[in-house]
């Protein structure tokens, strides 16, 4: 794998495999480092990798679209993990009316804002 990568950088950067393994030496890198080094040309992350390749293609005009599909904060903690969140939230609740709160919480449909009191209040 160490000598693909050294040959794949010697004829991306015009370099020979040689002096590519003199630079890089089998190590991590930092961003910064490995452009003062002439083994990267830009830091950036993907954002900047894909404005670079449309650039490169001449494309002006794209999109992105990640897969899969982004979960909503309502369903990341109500979807298929609601019981590790019940149990999550039991542990924190110990009373069993508020856990009949949660269940409704749990059950009702999104886009609708609940809050349960840090109280409990008991009427005699």
């Amino acid at each position: 794998a160490y000598e693909s990568f050294l040959n794949r950088v010697g004829e991306s950067r015009d370099m020979s495999r040689d002096a590519v393994h003199e630079v890089a030496q089998g190590r991590v890198w930092t961003g910064t480092d490995a452009l003062d080094a002439g083994l990267v040309d830009v830091i950036g992350g993907l954002d900047v990798a894909l404005e670079l390749a449309a650039q490169m293609a001449d494309i002006e005009n794209y999109s992105v679209v990640n897969y899969p599909k982004p979960k909503s904060l309502n369903e990341i903690l109500f979807g298929s993990a609601s019981s590790t969140v019940r149990s999550m939230i039991q542990s924190v609740i110990p009373y069993k009316n508020e856990l009949k709160s949660l269940d409704a919480i749990m059950r009702h449909p999104a886009g609708q804002n609940w809050m349960l009191l840090p109280v409990e209040f008991m009427i005699q």
